[in-house]
């Protein structure tokens, strides 16, 4: 009896996967889960050197001194204001997203061939990429010495930020 409860939920199971792909129906049961991580303190320790030493070097080679271990990608993308469906629009997925930021966070995204292999949450100070476009382990990563508006009779101090070169898709 066990066998065919079980024979018989399986072909269900197929039966439903089989309608919502000829049909097109989103079935989230079915949907690959990303998990998107909290930020890199390694990674970001990369970028924080560069910036001290006002230094030029590619995205490739950071992410690789960092260690953190993402293997082979081919585009990152920054997405700020992160949902499934805005997630899924941009990068052109049907995925189920995970550890999505209830704050001013930007979701990194690292993919390999359409396929995401990496996303984390990036806070301040932000290292991403320009708004709808992306960046790929050769992108030159610039430092820019940035001088901040003058706060009544208080000039804050210039400081150094890192810059992605970013490519329109």
């Amino acid at each position: 009896m066990r066998g065919k409860i079980a024979l018989y939920a399986i072909r269900i199971a197929v039966l439903a996967a089989t309608l919502g792909s000829v049909v097109g129906c989103r079935m989230p049961l079915f949907r690959e889960t990303v998990h998107v991580r909290e930020e890199s303190p390694a990674l970001q320790a990369e970028f924080t050197r560069l910036e001290e030493e006002h230094a030029t070097s590619t995205l490739g080679a950071l992410v690789t001194d960092s260690r953190i271990g993402i293997g082979q990608w081919d585009r990152m993308y920054s997405i700020a204001s992160a949902s499934d469906d805005i997630l899924n629009s941009r990068l052109g997925t049907d995925l189920r997203w995970s550890g999505l930021p209830f704050d001013d966070a930007d979701v990194q995204i690292f993919m390999n061939k359409g396929k995401v292999v990496y996303a984390y949450l990036d806070r301040e100070p932000y290292h991403d990429v320009e708004n709808l476009m992306f960046a790929t382990p050769q992108s030159v990563v610039r430092t820019r010495q940035i001088t901040p508006a003058r706060q009544d009779s208080y000039q804050p101090p210039d400081y150094w930020r890192a810059e992605i070169e970013s490519f329109a898709p």
